[in-house]
């Protein structure tokens, strides 16, 4: 339900661009190809706006210098200067720690080197903020905040809003979870697990949040979206989103980054047919990498042979994608009892020493497809180790 205040229309629109979650520096998806991406896709949108949420997690994780890290800062620093020809309003929030590992400071930090006039803020804990020259109030919620419920956090964040005299905020930049958003296989829920009619009666007009990698618009709350896949699960569309804020209505709009990296899950396991597997499998292979571009591909099947001669054929025909294959999917071990059982019973194994190990190895990874290794070459790896 969007909040029922009654808004003056904007002089001229407000133009805000929320993004988060790019995790650059992540192992699977080269940081160049995710900063190419941004060029084409977010940067053109940078003359156009008035303020921009970089709304965490913009880091995978902690990096050293490398070639990646100066591609990376390369992109942050004409990030900035583009911002600074527009005169765009940039507010970096922190993200989750494990990912963003404080490297954010890095925006200030070049800002302030290369002399841009443009106003850029980062914020690392609960803040309100008055943008004057936007005319709008804002409430920044980062990641990892040191609070047992999101009850005691909104408490904390009322009783700031009374020592400001403020009974609104127009925005809430945030990233972490609400409990419509939670993943089902988590084990346990977070402590700050916010709630949509948290917010309803007091946000003008939209909570826009990071940490979650889809889509979603519920009620006043969005979440932005990762820029670009990073893993299988994730076929959904990425980008980020795009709100013109009228005063009295707003329009909002998911700009799609239309070349993030595939990351295909491909469920086979009907088939059983191992001359006709194979074909069906190169005919999918063309449809969904025309171009023979990069990309990820993981099969689900029962047998191990067939995913042993699915990946076979992945490399030697469509040698720039990474094959691997979803055990969780095994139909002979979907029932967790069958699973337990099959791990409890060892009395078929023999005993590991350094005679028995080279075939127990050989034998477990050609059953898992993985491996064209003879004993004795994983003996002799072995005693190399």
């Amino acid at each position: 339900m969007t909040p029922t205040f009654t808004l003056e229309p904007r002089v001229k629109p407000l133009r805000l661009l929320s993004t988060s979650d790019w995790h650059l520096g992540n192992g699977r998806v080269p940081a160049i190809n995710i900063c190419n991406r941004l060029r084409d896709t977010l940067f053109p949108r940078l003359a156009e706006i008035d303020l921009l949420n970089l709304g965490g997690d913009i880091w995978d994780t902690l990096l050293s210098l490398s070639e990646d890290v100066n591609i990376i800062l390369a992109l942050l620093i004409d990030l900035l200067r583009v911002c600074d020809h527009y005169n765009v309003v940039v507010r970096v929030l922190r993200g989750t720690y494990s990912h963003d590992r404080g490297q954010s400071l890095l925006f200030p930090l070049h800002h302030t080197s290369c002399e841009f006039q443009n106003d850029l803020r980062y914020i690392d804990q609960i803040t309100l903020e008055e943008i004057a020259s936007l005319n709008i109030k804002i409430l920044y919620l980062p990641d990892d905040l040191p609070y047992d419920s999101a009850d005691a956090c909104l408490d904390v964040v009322r009783e700031m809003m009374t020592a400001y005299g403020w009974h609104y905020v127009d925005y809430v930049f945030g990233h972490g979870y609400f409990d419509h958003m939670i993943p089902t296989h988590i084990p346990r829920k977070p402590k700050c697990l916010f709630r949509v009619n948290q917010f309803a009666s007091w946000v003008r007009r939209y909570v826009c949040m990071g940490h979650i990698h889809q889509s979603d618009f519920t009620d006043n709350v969005f979440y932005n979206n990762s820029f670009d896949r990073l893993a299988h699960g994730e076929e959904a569309p990425k980008g980020f989103v795009l709100v013109t804020d009228y005063g009295n209505s707003a329009k909002l709009e998911f700009i799609e980054n239309k070349d993030a990296t595939k990351f295909i899950t491909l469920d086979l396991s009907v088939y059983d047919d191992k001359a006709a597997i194979g074909t069906i499998y190169l005919k999918r292979l063309n449809q969904l990498f025309p171009t023979k571009e990069a990309g990820f591909i993981r099969v689900v099947h029962p047998s191990a042979e067939i995913r042993q001669t699915l990946r076979r054929l992945t490399n030697n025909h469509y040698p720039n994608l990474l094959y691997s294959f979803d055990r969780s999917q095994d139909h002979k071990l979907r029932d967790s009892s069958q699973l337990h059982r099959k791990l409890l019973d060892v009395k078929s194994y023999p005993i590991p020493n350094r005679d028995t190990l080279p075939q127990m190895v050989h034998d477990f990874l050609a059953k898992e497809g993985q491996s064209d290794l003879s004993v004795e070459t994983i003996a002799a790896i072995l005693e190399q180790l």
